[in-house]
């Protein structure tokens, strides 16, 4: 039997999502606001996506690996464990 991919949502794995999203922004020389733009949200609204990443819906969280042109592999660990 092959192993289970499960989606995470402990403590640790939201605030690895927040740590790579901020550290992209750094490393792509991006403000919260022109990524915010590019996804068509506020500033706020991704800053509260930062602060709590318990909020961000994985909608949300497409958009942004999208934006910031994270290779699907990364997002996935980003967001899987496996079993």
């Amino acid at each position: 039997m092959g192993k289970k991919i499960y989606i995470t949502r402990t403590r640790r794995s939201l605030n690895k999502i927040s740590d790579y999203i901020r550290g992209e922004l750094k490393r792509q020389d991006l403000t919260q606001e022109q990524l915010a733009d590019r996804i068509g949200v506020k500033q706020q609204t991704l800053s509260k996506w930062l602060k709590n990443p318990k909020v961000l819906k994985l909608e949300n969280f497409i958009d942004i690996i999208q934006e910031l042109h994270t290779p699907k592999e990364e997002a996935a660990e980003l967001i899987c464990t496996e079993k």
